[in-house]
């Protein structure tokens, strides 16, 4: 039976703006890298989403931001990046634990911004302008794809199982799929820009999404056929080079890509038609800044930017 977003939703509010975000494959936990303006205040917080109270959160001195954050160790452990004056610093740390294992240092020049996993947590990648993947349990890494452009972000996403990554920057105008076993190329489809903003790939691995950067315009994929969706045309939907959308999750059943803008837009798979509740949850200056679904659990988050709060939403059968 197909999921629809329950229009009751939770809320907390951070202390500054959210730059990433995941949740646990329960969804019982939800970790949020914010930016800061204090740098003796904590930039990487966990959430339990049962309540939104606080299960714990980190900070070191220095730090002016957190820039990407995500589950490993089965859900026992982050992995996360601090943002200091000229670098990035990747840390590990255990959620029972109040002291980060450094991993790695970066130059500000790479341009760090995000970290994404797989469902099992074995393997992560952290994003800048190229994207480094990592094998979780040996803290090795495993390739480094280069961007297309030393100043353009790169973005990707994992297949559930983490033998597949694809990515949004490291060519030009593309979206390509990679074996994240040897790096190499499997297969790319046509990018709405040159460089974007997302990509998001259903757990079934059926349907692909590829948003521009500016938030204007994106693409839809059938990956079992090769073609790109379209809405009718008497939608208001539209998927052109103006359409203005972000951030975007996928449903834990692959039937839908969802949205928040001001109310949810959910787009069920493969016609389009936007089933989400008609009901404003945001003020319309709140924009959407991240996004997070939990791999096991029919559990959704959004991050809004100009009242530093995260939302987030079950999914629940349609009948």
């Amino acid at each position: 039976m197909p999921l629809t977003v329950d229009p009751q939703f939770r809320e907390a509010t951070l202390p500054s703006v959210p730059f990433d975000m995941d949740l646990s494959n329960d969804g019982a936990l939800l970790a949020c890298a914010t930016q800061t303006t204090d740098q003796a205040a904590p930039v990487v917080h966990v959430l339990n989403t049962r309540d939104g109270s606080s299960a714990t959160s980190y900070m070191q001195r220095a730090v002016e931001h957190a820039r990407g954050v995500a589950f490993v160790g089965d859900g026992r452990e982050l992995v996360f990046l601090f943002e200091r004056v000229g670098a990035t610093q990747l840390c590990r740390v255990a959620l029972d634990s109040r002291e980060p294992t450094e991993l790695q240092r970066y130059p500000a020049t790479v341009h760090n911004h995000a970290i994404i996993r797989d469902q099992r947590a074995t393997r992560f990648a952290v994003l800048g302008n190229q994207i480094e993947i990592w094998d979780a349990t040996t803290n090795q890494v495993m390739h480094v794809l280069p961007g297309a452009r030393a100043g353009e972000p790169v973005r990707a996403a994992f297949s559930r199982d983490g033998s597949q990554l694809y990515a949004y920057g490291t060519v030009e105008g593309a979206v390509v799929r990679y074996a994240v076993a040897t790096g190499k190329e499997l297969a790319r489809w046509d990018a709405p820009s040159p460089f974007g903003a997302q990509v998001v790939v259903t757990p079934d691995e059926r349907y692909l999404l590829a948003a521009a950067a500016s938030h204007r315009g994106m693409h839809i994929y059938d990956l079992t056929t090769g073609k790109r969706l379209e809405p009718d045309a008497d939608s208001v939907i539209k998927l052109d080079a103006d359409s203005q959308w972000r951030p975007w999750v996928a449903s834990q059943d692959s039937g839908m890509f969802i949205c928040l803008k001001r109310s949810l837009w959910c787009l069920r798979l493969p016609d389009l038609e936007n089933v989400g509740p008609r009901a404003k949850i945001v003020e319309p200056s709140n924009r959407a800044w991240v996004a997070a679904a939990a791999w096991d659990a029919p559990v959704i988050a959004f991050g809004t930017e100009d009242d530093a709060s995260v939302r987030w939403f079950n999914l629940a059968s349609a009948g």
